[in-house]
């Protein structure tokens, strides 16, 4: 089917609620934007030093981690919210998963790049 200027059709618009979703992302934030936010998202000064050269403590004194912009956590948090209202068949397997705890025990060893939806895999 041939479409003309006049009738242009706006495949970019996006409903704001979605049967159970409550949380929405406005169409300039898609989920492709998680991967590319954080270095927008940052303070210039924290580009500077490798959040690996700071020493940082957790409330339970751990250092067992490393943030590069702590400030960014609600931002983060939300992000994967968003994700969990993205993603139902996971958030179900998660819920499965959860009482059967198949992976008690095991260390697990893995190297990825962080983001919302990763942060909600199982």
């Amino acid at each position: 089917q041939i479409q003309f200027a006049d009738q242009k059709q706006e495949f970019n618009k996006r409903p704001t609620k979605i049967g159970r979703r409550s949380l929405s992302r406005s169409i300039s934030q898609s989920s492709t934007d998680s991967y590319s936010s954080a270095a927008s998202y940052t303070d210039s000064s924290d580009d500077e030093t490798s959040p690996r050269d700071k020493q940082q403590k957790n409330s339970k004194n751990s250092t067992d981690f490393c943030v590069k912009n702590i400030k960014q956590a609600d931002f983060g948090r939300r992000e994967i919210e968003i994700a969990e209202q993205e993603m139902p068949a996971l958030m179900a397997l998660r819920k499965r998963a959860q009482g059967e705890k198949p992976l008690a025990g095991a260390k697990i060893v893995g190297c990825t790049h962080i983001t919302a939806q990763t942060a909600v895999r199982p």
